[in-house]
């Protein structure tokens, strides 16, 4: 019933500048062969490829802000990643977030390396989330209990959450509805009171100039 599990390995570092501003970046370990399922495409350079070790690819709205604070790189130039140095292979197009964003930190702040079979560069880089795609939408809830006890199987004691993107498009889709009618309700009361405000104002110079009815 699984069409793919995809193996993510992530982390969170903050860059000092010579300025002394900071920036925070995402590190995104994924294998090469699965990088089409982070949805980003290159702008300049080459994808990763299996034999990749340390290299990686980086957000070209990530190099411009690196840029304005002092720090110049380009496709060929090495950073250093928590005292780690990766050559820079690709550069990633600026895109909008999307719900990929809820998994994964802003894809425009994004540092993506290879993950290695039994090797991790970085410190803290562990495998911490599985992307899942089963081949139906039918009968979800089942399909992930399953999956959550196989995990907890085979890892005892390990703690499974799970983020459903169905769940949070729909969530997404309520609070756009709320808003849509919070706005409606507004301009229905902002039309009432228009309304009464005109009445009122007609019905006083109605009033007031009663007696000249009929003398003119």
């Amino acid at each position: 019933n699984i069409k793919f599990i995809i193996p993510i390995a992530s982390k969170h570092v903050t860059f000092r500048f010579p300025n002394e501003t900071k920036e925070s970046v995402s590190i995104v370990g994924i294998k090469s062969k699965d990088k089409q399922f982070l949805n980003i495409h290159l702008a300049s350079g080459r994808d990763l490829v299996p034999t990749d070790q340390k290299q990686c690819l980086i957000s070209e709205h990530l190099i411009e802000q690196l840029r304005k604070n002092g720090v110049y790189l380009k496709v060929g130039s090495e950073i250093n990643v928590d005292n780690e140095f990766f050559e820079i292979v690709g550069v990633t197009k600026t895109q909008q977030e999307s719900f990929q964003a809820y998994f994964l930190g802003n894809p425009n702040k994004q540092i993506v390396i290879p993950i290695i079979e039994d090797s991790n560069f970085l410190n803290n880089l562990k495998i911490d989330r599985l992307m899942v795609e089963f081949n139906s939408h039918s009968n979800i809830e089942t399909k992930v209990s399953i999956l959550k006890k196989q995990l907890k199987d085979y890892i005892p004691g390990l703690n499974v959450s799970v983020q459903n993107l169905n769940d949070i498009y729909s969530t997404s889709q309520g609070i756009t509805n709320s808003f849509n009618l919070f706005l409606l309700m507004i301009g229905v009361i902002s039309l009432l009171v228009g309304g009464i405000g005109i009445m009122n104002i007609m019905y006083i110079a109605v009033v007031e100039r009663k007696k000249e009815i009929g003398l003119r």
